[in-house]
């Protein structure tokens, strides 16, 4: 299982061979059926497998959708190849580490070759050896989080974050920016953590302390804008903050795809349209927002299960006890559910395999906790 998580962060650079993609996929199927650990139910097991018959039914609705479809399932594969395997976060962890230095060296040399950089607009921007801009900066972030939440780091695995934090800069992807402001409060938070001891919890507090981290995040965006010129894709303080500048576009895209399914009878409206057919007629793009997609594909219906499915999630992050796992788990996350503002995360399995299995393995680690908890009852008959 280890090697799938070695392997998955230089199977997405390769995007061109999909093939390795779906050889990683047959071995985690394999995987889930030899297992022979079986978890406990959970009520989230029933609300993941209520979202992939939704999606499964979305799909039959337009069978063009496959290629979506495929995608999709695969990251609740994940979920419960997660939950079927009680392996060690730290060896987890380790794979993906050992898995990003390959990566970060052919990110290197695609800089210092100046292969990765590619005209985006009018913008020179740089994407590595990967399709686009977005993939590095997800890439560079998740290889962050792994080496930044890190208390047995050698010299030179120190210094990984800092060169993975130049790499997004110059990715010119704003929403990673947006993510990179958030975990960079979380890394302040775990350093506070450790001098301190007193522990971060998800409350309406951190909520608030979140919101102000991304709205400084936007402030510092619009400031360096005035400094930097257009050389870095921030944000224009002239433009309204949702126009289709500041959104490179997406405002009028999510405008026109939600008239589309605005359209539609509340039947439809209830159970969603398909996996495909999110397209804006004026620029030809899908709606590049997971949210929206999620509504458009499986309705009313869908999106709510979705957001219990987050809330559920965020429930059991609160409940792990290593603090080193609390904060990657909770930084991963965040990459999967911010990350959907700007683009469709749940096609994308290089940022869903990831956070899908954390989170089924937390909580079949979170069930293994309370079994030991349990006090067995040593009384028979009332006596002892």
């Amino acid at each position: 299982m280890g090697l799938v998580f070695y392997l998955k962060p230089i199977v997405d650079m390769i995007y061109q061979l999909q093939i390795l993609d779906v050889g990683l996929m047959l071995i985690c199927i394999y995987c889930i059926f030899s297992s022979r650990y079986q978890p406990a139910y959970d009520k989230i097991d029933l609300i993941v497998f209520s979202l992939m018959l939704l999606f499964f039914f979305s799909f039959l609705r337009n069978l063009e959708g496959w290629s979506q479809f495929l995608k999709i399932e695969s990251s609740f594969m994940l979920y419960f190849l997660g939950r079927y395997y009680q392996i060690d976060h730290e060896q987890v962890i380790l794979c993906i580490r050992k898995g990003f230095i390959p990566v970060l060296v052919f990110t290197i040399l695609s800089f210092i070759t100046g292969w990765g950089f590619i005209e985006w607009g009018t913008v020179n921007t740089f994407r590595g050896f990967y399709y686009f801009k977005t993939d590095l900066a997800l890439a560079m972030t998740q290889c962050f989080i792994v080496y930044a939440f890190c208390k047995h780091n050698t010299k030179i695995e120190s210094a990984i974050p800092f060169l993975c934090l130049y790499f997004i800069l110059i990715a010119n992807a704003r929403i990673y920016y947006m993510i990179i402001a958030f975990s960079l409060f979380l890394l302040f938070c775990y350093w506070y953590e450790q001098k301190t001891g007193k522990a971060l919890r998800i409350s309406s507090k951190f909520a608030i302390y979140s919101l102000i981290i991304g709205v400084i995040a936007i402030i510092a965006m619009i400031s360096l804008n005035d400094v930097l010129g257009e050389e870095y894709l921030l944000l224009d303080d002239s433009d309204d903050l949702y126009s289709g500048e500041n959104t490179q576009g997406r405002a009028l895209a999510w405008a026109e795809i939600y008239d589309i399914f605005d359209e539609k009878s509340l039947l439809t409206k209830f159970i969603g349209i398909d996996l495909c057919s999110d397209i804006s007629p004026t620029l030809d793009i899908d709606s590049h927002n997971n949210y929206l997609k999620i509504l458009f594909s499986t309705g009313y219906i869908g999106s709510a299960i979705f957001i219990i499915f987050i809330a559920i999630v965020i429930s059991f992050i609160c409940k792990i006890k290593d603090r080193e796992q609390f904060y990657i788990t909770l930084s991963i996350f965040a990459t999967y559910i911010i990350g959907g503002l700007s683009y469709i995360t749940i096609e994308s399995t290089q940022g869903t395999w990831l956070p899908m299995f954390i989170v089924g393995s937390v909580i079949s680690a979170n069930q293994h906790t309370k079994t030991l908890n349990v006090v067995p009852d040593c009384t028979y008959n009332g006596e002892e």
